[in-house]
């Protein structure tokens, strides 16, 4: 896989030439795309990614930001076996924080950070609870999620 690195000014090199399409022959891929990661509230990096399989030839799984992935893992014993890429879904977005959570008592409410750690927060909650979304899953079925809160990185 390709990566290109770019501030938010610079448009992001194109990696489209460089993905060899034989890995998504008879692998679940993802699509190109644009991944955004916020370094800190007033900026931005900027990486255009290619078409490329959630796992590798060696069952490692590859996610990357903004992702929420669900992979089944077969049952090997008491390890857990090859992991199973079942889908990708949908991560919910919240813009507007919301800092009457007593969690935020403590933090500098007018600091941008404190605002996109609320945010995603928010999100995390808004795709409801891992023991609900798996409820009706096999056991061995994971979700993995992929974001980034500005300051963080």
């Amino acid at each position: 896989m390709s990566i290109g690195a770019a501030w938010a000014d610079t448009p992001p090199p194109s990696v489209a030439s460089t993905v060899d399409e034989s890995d998504c022959v008879n692998t679940p891929c993802r699509t190109a795309r644009t991944i955004v990661i916020p370094p800190s509230a007033d900026s931005m990096m900027q990486f255009s990614v290619g078409r490329s399989p959630y796992l590798t030839s060696e069952s490692h799984i590859v996610i990357q930001p903004g992702e929420n992935l669900v992979f089944r893992f077969s049952t090997d014993g008491d390890q857990p076996g090859q992991p199973k890429f079942i889908r990708a879904e949908a991560l919910s977005q919240t813009p507007v924080p919301d800092l009457s959570d007593t969690n935020f008592d403590k933090m500098d409410k007018t600091d941008p950070n404190t605002c996109a750690t609320a945010v995603e927060i928010a999100n995390v909650k808004a795709n409801g609870p891992a023991k609900e979304r798996l409820k009706n899953q096999p056991p061995g079925t994971l979700i993995l999620t992929y974001r980034s809160i500005p300051g963080a990185v």
